[in-house]
């Protein structure tokens, strides 16, 4: 055999057997399987490296014995160790998998309150993505999505796309006319999300099918309350999107215009007015929650001096606020919290009534709240009276020990802050909620109105959103939705307007990092050539 002349086809024979077991290896890598097509490489390649042993072993024993060979087994020993390194973590990975989310605000991790979502919906959800080929994206970035519910639960969550075009019988049957489109599914129950679907979106879906009951949420108007439409800063339109997200819906009453409050009404928010409310309209909310049942009251109100025209030393008459203290045990003190120890600082300079506050008591509605921080603006404070022993008034949130209240509204229309003799002192309660037995409502109230406005709920960073909700939802009876107010991610932009700054990076990217390694490597150049 050493001087056959089938020899010179030895190398070729090996070529082909190596080409053949890498064929084997990329195939089992891709497929994660050992199949045919791997098993078929593998004994190919097997085959010919024996062959090609027999058809010169004269020529494998001498290149046995050279230093090359030496040097080349040495060279293949440390690369079979790294591999079978590398295998051993890839398998020990994939046994213990374990995934770190170094986002700034954990993207990639599904937020605490999607994850009840998930937990709160009674049976298994399966999920119908309806997606033709010409949505190829958004059908990945929705499986992507989907996938990260189901590592919480695979039981709980199922999911399976479905090209329309393709299935048009079943694409009619869940009612589907657009493309990109999400089906979710709880036996009879149905939810869709359309277009690009994002983790608010998904819990949202996730929170209707927990609830599937229609609820009704008023906004009073007629004395210069919030408005629903984005119009400005003031408005409320962000948090009645938000409620919109778990199955409220939304709609504006002016007591002025009805004879009664009306009956589905789940909760009725009051934010802002500007005015004192007609004695009528109050008496209307008191013969609503005198019989109502599982309804709440929520109420946002602005000390006096925000909105008065005219400083005086005795307050407007505010029947709101009588019926509060009478039928709430709730005394809106109408005053100005100053918290030295909390306030904000702004791009017209520190404001002592603009405050952050990360103390909650302890309500349902704030068990999440811990790492959250919450802004006030112009708050009042609010006190017990007392006089109602079965009510049981919780503070939502508090100030700080070193906070007060300004109760006179001339000194501080002057600008004095100062804390004067008979000014309650902190900690102070500037949310509470109420709860009678006897009466199946209950009360949410807070001293400040810009709380729930559309130019702080904006700032991800700030926790309102996040405990008007789940105030709400505490107070309408709905406690499994609690927690369920997911995260907005915050975006980053890198504003490059200073033309000097962008002429800099051009020149450091395109001319000094290139010219740095041409002159290193003309430099190694010339060492090179002098040495030799």
């Amino acid at each position: 055999m050493q001087n056959s002349s089938y020899a010179r086809f030895a190398p070729w024979v090996a070529v082909l057997g190596l080409i053949a077991l890498l064929v084997a290896a990329a195939t089992y890598f891709v497929q994660g399987q050992f199949g045919t097509p791997v098993q078929v490489a593998l004994v190919v390649g097997i085959v010919a490296l024996i062959v090609a042993v027999l058809l010169n072993p004269a020529g494998l024993m001498a290149a046995l014995g050279a230093r090359q060979a030496r040097y080349g087994a040495n060279t293949t020993i440390m690369v079979l160790a790294l591999l079978g390194s590398l295998g051993l973590v890839n398998y020990l990975v994939v046994r213990n998998p374990q995934r770190w989310d170094l986002t700034e605000n954990q993207a990639n991790t599904l937020d605490p309150a999607s994850i009840g979502a998930l937990k709160a919906v009674p049976g298994a959800v399966h999920v119908i993505g309806f997606y033709t080929v010409d949505s190829q994206s958004q059908r990945e970035s929705a499986q992507r999505l989907l996938d990260r519910y189901r590592e919480v639960d695979p039981s709980k969550l199922t999911y399976e796309f479905v090209d329309p075009q393709a299935d048009p019988v079943r694409t009619n049957q869940y009612g589907v006319t657009r493309d990109a489109t999400l089906v979710f599914t709880v036996g009879e129950q149905r939810n869709t999300v359309e277009g690009f679907v994002s983790e608010s979106q998904v819990t949202g879906a996730l929170v209707r099918l927990a609830s599937p009951d229609a609820r009704t949420v008023y906004f009073l108007t007629g004395q210069g309350e919030a408005t629903l439409e984005a119009s400005d800063t003031a408005s409320v339109s962000q948090l009645a999107a938000l409620l919109e997200k778990q199955n409220y819906t939304v709609l504006s009453l002016n007591l002025a215009t009805t004879t009664t409050v009306p009956a589905d009404a789940r909760a009725i928010v009051i934010a802002g007015p500007q005015l004192p409310m007609a004695p009528e309209d109050v008496a209307k909310l008191k013969a609503f929650y005198d019989t109502a049942s599982n309804a709440a009251l929520v109420v946002l109100l602005d000390p006096s001096v925000q909105y008065s025209t005219e400083i005086t030393g005795t307050r407007p008459a505010n029947p709101l606020n009588d019926y509060l203290r009478d039928s709430w045990g709730v005394q809106m003190r109408d005053d100005v919290v100053i918290d030295i120890t909390n306030r904000l600082r702004t791009s017209a300079g520190e404001n002592p009534a603009l405050f952050a506050s990360d103390s909650f008591g302890n309500s349902p509605a704030t068990q999440d709240m811990a790492g959250f921080v919450t802004v006030f603006a112009f708050a009042q404070s609010i006190s017990s009276t007392g006089t109602l022993p079965t009510a049981t008034i919780v503070p939502l949130v508090q100030t700080s020990s070193q906070s007060w209240a300004k109760s006179d509204m001339a000194a501080l229309a002057e600008g004095v802050i100062d804390q004067a003799e008979g000014d309650p002192i902190g900690p102070l309660d500037v949310a509470v909620s109420v709860e009678i037995p006897e009466r199946n409502v209950r009360l949410i109230a807070f001293g400040d109105s810009d709380f729930a406005s559309d130019g702080i709920l904006s700032n991800a960073q700030f926790g309102n959103d996040r405990l008007l909700l789940n105030s709400l939802n505490w107070a309408t009876g709905d406690e499994n939705l609690i927690n369920l107010t997911p995260k907005t991610p915050t975006s980053r932009f890198l504003n490059l307007s200073d033309a000097v700054t962008q002429n800099l990076i051009l020149l450091f990217v395109v001319v000094i990092m290139p010219a740095s390694v041409l002159i290193m490597g003309g430099v190694v150049w010339f060492l090179r050539r002098r040495h030799k």
